[in-house]
């Protein structure tokens, strides 16, 4: 009969495109996981406006200690800063690489 036939193809033809739908999805998603994996830090903005963030406490902590009107507890308290904002700038920067 012509019309099981016409219901048999429709049934392998929605077949096909199902398995092509379930492979387009697939690449889809580790496109996704690649740039996720790119810019893991977001969109660039955010990862300028992070970077400026740590760099300007190491700045501001360099000139509070080379002013040399700092206690003892607070020399290290700023060399604390400096250090870990270095550190994450570091470890942003290694997320570009």
């Amino acid at each position: 009969d012509s019309s099981t036939e016409s219901v048999d193809e429709m049934k392998s033809e929605l077949a096909l495109l199902k398995n092509e739908l379930a492979s387009v999805k697939e690449t889809a998603e580790l496109a996704v996981k690649g740039l996720q994996y790119l810019a893991p830090h977001g969109s660039k903005q955010e990862v300028v406006t992070e970077r400026l963030r740590y760099s300007k406490a190491i700045a501001k902590a360099a000139d509070k200690l080379l002013t040399g009107d700092v206690s003892r507890t607070k020399t290290a308290g700023y060399a604390k800063i400096i250090k870990r904002s270095s550190e994450m700038l570091i470890r942003s920067n290694k997320g570009d690489l």
